[in-house]
């Protein structure tokens, strides 16, 4: 709406019938017929609308609780609802729209922003999870390195979900073992490292430590509950 012509219409005496001043608008020629001629946004609920894999969307239920974060607002979270669930599949994406409905009485969130939400789907469930950096891509497979008597072995691996900053996988792979996360890329199968500490002396390495091994950072492997 030009500035101009919202003065104009404040101003128009005797001018109070909403349909005459619409009609000075069209006149003035700053609004289209048909076209919009302002918008109004009610920020008290918000809605949220993400695109959920088909896998998942047997476990989804009206009225599921759920907790969304935002980027632009670091360190909140709000809690909202699961107020539909559409039938209708995504035919590129095979993914299902998810509707919820956040309550933002203090007008906290606005229009616009980027949000992630977290759903409970299925039941909860305990594996194994490895950082991100430590899964190495070749020939088409993925895998790990680990560190075993001063020298690393290629374990073959199948991501499974990823979370923040890590993946759940499986394979021959447990919980205390040490995979490798720095430059994993130019190890091969049965290469000597050192495990060293900080100040660059060899120590050993134990479950629940961190320490920097020689053509990559060693990281223990953990397990999600």
């Amino acid at each position: 709406v030009h500035l101009e012509a919202v003065l104009l219409l404040e101003n128009l005496d005797g001018v109070d019938d909403p349909r005459r001043r619409l009609a000075t608008l069209l006149a003035l020629g700053h609004v289209e017929a048909g076209g919009r001629v302002v918008e109004m946004v009610d920020l008290s609920r918000v809605k949220v609308e993400i695109p959920l894999p088909e896998r998942y969307v047997r476990h989804i239920r009206i009225d599921d609780q759920v907790s969304v974060v935002f980027d632009g607002l670091p360190g909140f979270e709000a809690r909202g609802r699961v107020f539909s669930v559409v039938a209708q599949a995504d035919r590129i994406a095979r993914t299902f729209p998810v509707r919820i409905e956040i309550p933002n009485r203090d007008l906290t969130i606005k229009s616009g922003m980027v949000s992630r939400v977290t759903l409970p789907v299925g039941q909860p469930y305990e594996g194994v999870v490895v950082p991100k950096d430590a899964l190495v891509l070749r020939g088409g497979k993925q895998f790990v390195f680990l560190v075993e008597n001063g020298t690393v072995n290629q374990i073959p691996v199948t991501p499974l979900v990823h979370l923040e900053g890590v993946v759940e996988v499986s394979g021959p792979i447990q919980e205390g073992m040490t995979v490798v996360i720095e430059g994993n890329e130019r190890l091969f199968p049965g290469q000597p490292v050192r495990i060293l500490d900080q100040e660059g002396e060899i120590k050993s390495v134990g479950p629940g430590e961190s320490p920097q091994g020689e053509g990559g950072r060693p990281s223990p492997v953990a397990q999600r509950g």
